[in-house]
């Protein structure tokens, strides 16, 4: 009864806002911006909305880390792929109809200056269903079995141990034989692209990061394949 009508009109004043340790900290208070002081009253005040800025920052920089490991991860098995395993730097593929003039021009660009060495070999590419996609297989029959190391290091991945293509077998990069679930002694099964289903003894396993590879000699090839393999790679 006893305030003013003008006064019961207005709307009430807001509480005075809680205040926090800092603020009595007055040289570091009054130089900070005022969003830096809303988000130190935020988080000192709302134990929920500090709990969510940790847990946000703990989780950003996370994926942070997880990310640059990941690359790091990523650029040392290219190199050592491409640097240590893989020495070749050019596939030339001779197609089947190719003239006689082609066929003379491509023999004498292998034989010129220009290229230091090659491998005839024959390379055919299969695909097989893994883990419910389909995956591409390399198939590869160098034409001399004891110059493939020159182009590629087979080697076995724990021991460093070097692997010679033989009689016995095929050689398969040891990420297939993981995703298969296979190991030496077990058989390989594939479907070529004439549509004929073999089944190729596991000789070896070697190391490698990228792709997917089968590697045989001429022998291995012609005694499960049915036929001499046609030089199709230089």
């Amino acid at each position: 009864m006893q305030a003013k009508t003008s006064e019961l009109l207005l709307p009430k004043a807001p509480k005075n806002g809680s205040r926090i340790l800092l603020e009595k900290i007055k040289p570091f208070w009054q130089h900070l911006s005022f969003n830096y002081k809303v988000t130190l009253r935020n988080i000192f005040r709302y134990k929920v909305k500090m709990i969510m800025t940790i847990l946000g920052i703990a989780g950003c920089t996370g994926l942070l880390m997880m990310g640059f490991g990941i690359r790091d991860s990523l650029a040392g098995i290219g190199q050592k792929q491409y640097s240590e395993i893989i020495k070749y730097d050019l596939i030339a593929v001779d197609k089947d109809s190719l003239s006689s003039e082609q066929s003379t021009k491509l023999n004498q660009k292998l034989s010129s200056s220009q290229v230091n060495k090659h491998l005839p070999v024959y390379f055919e590419n299969v695909s097989k269903k893994i883990a419910g996609t389909n995956q591409y297989i390399s198939i590869i029959v160098p034409e001399k079995d004891s110059e493939i190391s020159k182009y590629i290091s087979l080697r076995n991945r724990s021991s460093g141990q070097k692997i010679n293509l033989n009689g016995r077998g095929i050689v398969i990069s040891e990420k297939l034989a993981k995703l298969l679930n296979l190991s030496i002694g077990n058989e390989l099964s594939l479907v070529t692209t004439n549509g004929k289903k073999v089944k190729l003894p596991i000789g070896n396993i070697c190391e490698m990061y990228m792709g997917h590879y089968v590697l045989m000699s001429s022998g291995v090839y012609r005694k499960y394949f049915g036929r001499k393999a046609i030089k199709m790679l230089n």
